[in-house]
């Protein structure tokens, strides 16, 4: 069987449930009541994340791209992770944005989505890569 059976001890709440599959694509489950069953579907919650309040104001141009894209954020930040997930959840790209840019030549033409992480919140937006 492919049931898991987890005991929380005195904890009362679950946070996050996080699922590693085999094939390197990551899930993350939030707010999961307790004594209840889930149904996990591979790549399921990949854009379905906390978004950051900005998340309508963030640009990112020229789309579909080539080989660079540009992130266009209304506020100021130290460090802003990127990841790049295929359209069957596995991450293919990360990195942190320098200077507003991600270099995107080394993707395949195709459709991507682009996750941003900041202060622990992320973004998410498509990517098309000509």
């Amino acid at each position: 069987s492919l049931n898991a059976h987890f005991g929380l001890g005195q904890e009362t709440e679950i946070e996050s449930v996080v699922i590693n599959w085999p094939s390197g694509v990551v899930d993350t489950i939030v707010d999961v009541d307790i004594n209840t069953s889930i149904l996990a579907v591979e790549g399921s919650t990949i854009v379905s994340t906390d978004d950051l309040d900005i998340s309508d104001n963030f640009l990112v141009y020229p789309n579909p791209a080539k080989d660079e894209i540009f992130v266009d954020v209304p506020f100021a930040f130290s460090t802003m992770k990127y990841m790049v997930y295929d359209m069957s959840g596995r991450m293919v790209d990360q990195g942190i944005v320098n200077k507003n840019s991600i270099n995107t030549s080394k993707l395949q033409s195709g459709m991507y989505v682009l996750s941003f992480e900041v202060d622990g919140k992320r973004a998410d937006k498509r990517l098309v890569i000509q």
